[in-house]
């Protein structure tokens, strides 16, 4: 019957496999027997009748299993056909099996952490259940002495199931890290340990098995991480003392998002804007902001600079007439300021001053004017009074 055959193929294939090593074994025991009585150390008789007789017994052995072999060559030669035709069957299963798992493991970053690890769990099972079926083939195959089939498409699944799982949990581990991130409040942001966070983390992505590196869900936690790299130093320019609403309001139009920058503003609201989708232009805000700001500074300076600005008069001569003294501070002021005012004008950043500018360059040509004929009137009065005292 066939467990029988399945019994005496296991005998034979045993002595199959150990022939080498036990032919192997008594020549070294004959040279330390030899070696042993060479100082004159006895031996027990078993002990030289158990090397003389052994290599006999075990040269039977052999024979008696190629006699049995022998006339046991039609049944092994009728299960040999059915192995090789279980195999074929089994092969073809296989690569449907693969074919399916390719389709439907969770190759790609969409399925979430959550779904992933239940098909990975069933992929698992399934995986197991069809590797015992490929272990048992190669067992009747080295039983009966036939080539060892390799099921790659198998091993191909085993070896996708666990870097599979690999590759999820440093989704997961991603996944935890930046939601971690994300509950931070906007004023209490450290960008400079995120970025270092984000950069160790792109490091250990890029080590994972180059053989992930196709899959959609080893693209997609890498995007997300490098997509967290270019966002966080906006982040960064986007805390710049220099940013006003209008400055927000104009990021919204970019992002085409509203947020309202309250107290619980946070990382999670800035990072819903897709900031490292405009990353050119979310600089650009952030470089007019600060324009603006120096602006700014600017003509708070030129207003205290003038809301503090003082004639100086001195008497005339001996009398107790007052004349215009000194304008230098005066006329110094003045040219820096129109010269900075005319800087402005012709600069990109000028938008929203555009009117205080313009004012400002106004109200100190004025000024310029009125010192200029004042200055005039003055001298021509001294030359004049000169004359019709002196006559």
């Amino acid at each position: 019957d066939r467990e029988t055959l399945m019994e005496v193929m296991g005998y034979i294939r045993d002595v199959r496999v150990r022939t080498r090593e036990i032919d192997a074994m008594f020549e070294p025991v004959r040279q330390k027997v030899h070696l042993l009585k060479k100082y004159s150390v006895i031996l027990p008789d078993f002990v030289a009748k158990t090397l003389e007789e052994g290599p006999l017994k075990w040269k039977a052995v052999k024979k008696k299993t190629l006699e049995v072999k022998e006339r046991m060559n039609r049944l092994q030669n009728v299960e040999v056909d059915k192995i090789k035709k279980s195999v074929a069957e089994f092969e073809a299963k296989a690569s449907e099996f693969r074919e399916t798992f390719l389709q439907q493991a969770p190759f790609h970053f969409s399925r979430g952490l959550e779904q992933a690890y239940e098909q990975l769990d069933t992929y698992h099972l399934q995986v197991k259940a069809i590797e015992a079926e490929a272990a048992a083939l190669n067992n009747l195959q080295e039983l009966f002495d036939i080539s060892m089939s390799d099921f790659k498409d198998i091993k191909d699944c085993r070896q996708d199931t666990l870097l599979l799982k690999g590759l999820w949990d440093m989704v997961g581990l991603v996944v935890f890290q930046v939601d971690d991130w994300k509950s931070t409040l906007f004023e209490n942001i450290d960008v400079d340990f995120m970025v270092e966070e984000a950069k160790k983390l792109k490091k250990d992505i890029l080590a994972l098995n180059p053989r992930t590196r196709s899959w959609d869900v080893f693209l997609g936690l890498k995007d997300t991480v490098e997509n967290m790299l270019k966002a966080l130093p906006l982040v960064q320019d986007l805390r710049s003392p220099a940013m006003r609403d209008r400055h927000w309001k104009q990021l919204m139009r970019l992002t085409g998002k509203h947020y309202n920058m309250e107290e619980t503003f946070s990382l999670s609201d800035l990072l819903e804007l897709k900031l490292h989708e405009h990353v050119d232009d979310v600089g650009e805000i952030v470089v007019r902001a600060q324009h603006e700001l120096q602006m700014e500074k600017s003509l708070i300076k030129i207003g205290e600079t003038w809301k503090n600005m003082n004639f100086i008069f001195v008497p005339y001569k001996e009398t107790d007439l007052q004349v215009l003294g000194a304008t230098d501070t005066i006329v110094e002021a003045l040219e820096e300021n129109q010269v900075a005012l005319q800087a402005m004008l012709a600069g990109r950043y000028v938008a929203n001053f555009v009117d205080e500018v313009t004012l400002w360059e106004k109200r100190l040509a004025t000024v310029e004017a009125v010192l200029t004929v004042w200055l005039e009137v003055q001298r021509r009065w001294c030359s004049l009074e000169a004359i019709f005292i002196g006559s």
